[in-house]
């Protein structure tokens, strides 16, 4: 029998890697701070794969841009944008109600957005802001998605993490 050999050192996110990509099709994800960087590329990648993928973000112009590329990346128009403000508990709280009105099920909640700052800034609700953020906003969001989550046959929550942290 022969094994074939992956090269496992091309990008996985790259579109013309021969790397194997799981069917996403009737998923439904979300990716907070997916408006640059890992998040869009992630929505893209996933939208790809047919998953139908909320990218949510604080920017509503930036945003915009953000789910014009991804349903330029896929055929898959499914792909919606939610505003929300991680640095804002109301706001996060505002969010995952929309999405529990919304949604049916969420079957990958990506936590990925975060920010990285030289100064120190206060959120409205008095929370230091890289903490709020990139920490207590992520796990009230997921608290609070719990219901979709569960609904999900096989649900994923991954957090994204960098060595900014």
């Amino acid at each position: 029998m022969e094994v074939q050999k992956q090269n496992l050192s091309q990008n996985p996110l790259d579109s013309t890697s021969t790397f194997p990509a799981k069917d996403m099709l009737g998923k439904v994800v979300l990716v907070t701070g997916a408006s640059s960087g890992i998040g869009l590329v992630t929505a893209c990648e996933l939208a790809k794969r047919g998953a139908k993928v909320i990218l949510l973000c604080r920017d509503e112009e930036r945003g915009k841009l953000a789910l014009e590329k991804v349903h330029l990346a896929a055929s898959n128009q499914e792909s919606i944008l939610l505003l929300a403000d991680l640095s804002s508990l109301d706001s996060v709280r505002n969010a995952a109600q929309t999405l529990l009105q919304s949604q049916t099920k969420i079957d990958v909640l990506i936590n990925n957005a975060g920010l990285s700052l030289t100064k120190r800034h206060q959120t409205i609700d008095g929370y230091e802001e890289v903490f709020a953020v990139n920490h207590l906003a992520h796990f009230l969001l997921t608290h609070l998605l719990l219901p979709l989550l569960k609904a999900a046959p096989h649900a994923r929550i991954i957090n994204v993490s960098s060595m900014a942290h």
